[in-house]
């Protein structure tokens, strides 16, 4: 299993931290863990880190949340974020997602050849095809890292915007 992303939120009363994993084969599962008032939320598995691990699935439609039976062990880390779509084929599967299972209201997706846009804030693909970045992305630290360059990333869609939780460039998969 290789670590896509990850994502922690927190609304006051509740703490949330999304990790999504990919298996060899796509195969995509969520790692789901909350916390309440005066609980800890557990260690983050880093973007980009490879894992053997046995996983459980709950039931439901895919991507599936699931549950490490065991403690996962570390592997040697990915270079990559594997195969990418376009953005829109990414809107495409997001919507067919939706149409399967109403309540998801965020997708993950990987995106091919990247670029960035500072304003307003969006990625780009090499087809000129644009999506909003979430108010959470920083853009100007995405911009750093990736110097300008087209770049793969990891990330969720979501309310008609994209949260970037991976990059991969130069050959190294970094949390953003």
């Amino acid at each position: 299993w290789q670590v896509m992303g990850a994502h922690r939120s927190d609304t006051g009363t509740l703490q949330q931290q999304r990790t999504w994993l990919r298996a060899d084969d796509g195969e995509m599962g969520l790692l789901l863990e909350t916390a309440g008032p005066g609980q800890a939320l557990g260690v983050p598995q880093l973007s980009g880190a490879r894992l053997t691990a046995t996983l459980a699935f709950y039931p439901g439609n895919a991507p599936q949340r699931v549950l490490f039976v065991d403690q996962p062990e570390a592997g040697a880390p990915a270079e990559s974020i594997g195969n990418g779509v376009s953005i829109a084929q990414a809107i495409g599967d997001a919507a067919a997602a939706l149409a399967v299972a109403p309540w998801r209201t965020r997708h993950p997706v990987s995106l091919t050849d990247i670029r960035l846009q500072a304003d307003p804030p969006a990625a780009l693909d090499a087809d000129g095809t644009g999506v909003l970045l979430g108010d959470d992305v920083d853009i100007h630290l995405l911009m750093a890292i990736t110097g300008g360059h087209p770049f793969d990333v990891f990330g969720e869609l979501e309310d008609a915007r994209l949260r970037i939780l991976a990059i991969a460039s130069a050959g190294a998969v970094v949390a953003s």
